[in-house]
């Protein structure tokens, strides 16, 4: 299976313990493949360097190692694809994360964004991800 990243999954699951930590363990054991794009991880950088988490620098380059085990990174979308999709949102600075979904060929976007859960085909939360996983390894 593979999944792509909302940026607000990934700095969740590396600062805080909970369903969205568990995604990344299942990436890190290959359990299943997470994919984001070089835009969504300068994403995750820039969060994790807002002063509101209180984080070190060391302890910022210490995530984003660990990131970058846990996950296939890949190039940029097309620029003409983000625009295309911009247009279909109110909020545009998430066209990317569309766009990545679909230039990655993921099988999800795993995302907590409530316009790209209701305009995203195969967008899904998390709890709703790992009761997917559940169910799969149930019926092994």
């Amino acid at each position: 299976m593979r999944v792509f990243l909302d940026s607000n999954v990934i700095v969740s699951g590396l600062l805080f313990k909970g369903n969205e930590s568990q995604i990344l363990e299942f990436g890190a054991l290959r359990a299943i493949e997470l994919l984001i794009t070089t835009v969504v991880l300068e994403e995750v950088s820039e969060a994790l360097h807002d002063d509101k988490f209180g984080l070190e620098r060391s302890e910022i380059e210490s995530l984003l190692s660990t990131l970058q085990e846990e996950v296939l990174i890949l190039g940029k979308p097309d620029v003409k694809t983000v625009r295309r999709i911009s247009q279909l949102l109110d909020d545009k600075d998430d066209a990317h994360i569309w766009t990545g979904f679909e230039y990655t060929d993921a099988d999800f976007l795993l995302t907590g964004d409530k316009e790209l859960l209701r305009k995203v085909d195969r967008a899904i939360r998390t709890k709703d991800l790992l009761k997917k996983l559940e169910d799969l390894m149930d019926g092994e």
